[in-house]
């Protein structure tokens, strides 16, 4: 995984740690910021749940909670300054839709009743 940047942050934007090759933490200090709290970026890539890194027993991953492994690091984090978490999480909705079935959105917004033009001029 590779993060990239724009040369001015160059000095303003310190590599915490990697784990795993795929999550990298960075910290961007309060100053020259001017943020309330220092800022902890956390850029992950989690293969997806069938992949191979999961069921190989030679990867450093097998059997291995990514998931909590990023939960715990949030909530040290956590203590010492804001958490921003981005990347690609290949989440998981289990049985559930990924979509909100039946969102009758007419109970929402007013849809207005337009009538359909047939006899539009070219």
């Amino acid at each position: 995984m590779t993060v990239y940047y724009k040369q001015w942050l160059c000095g303003k934007i310190e590599l915490v740690r990697i784990d795993y090759k795929c999550i990298q933490w960075f910290n961007l200090k309060k100053e020259p910021f001017s943020f309330d709290d220092d800022t902890y970026v956390c850029v992950c890539y989690i293969p997806p749940e069938n992949s191979q890194v999961y069921r190989n027993t030679n990867s450093e991953l097998f059997e291995f909670d990514l998931f909590e492994k990023i939960n715990d690091d949030i909530l040290k984090s956590s203590e010492r300054g804001q958490i921003f978490l981005t990347g690609d999480t290949n989440s998981r909705v289990g049985e559930r839709p990924d979509y909100i079935d039946r969102l009758n959105i007419d109970r929402y917004v007013d849809i207005p009743d337009i009538e359909p033009v047939s006899n539009i001029v070219t």
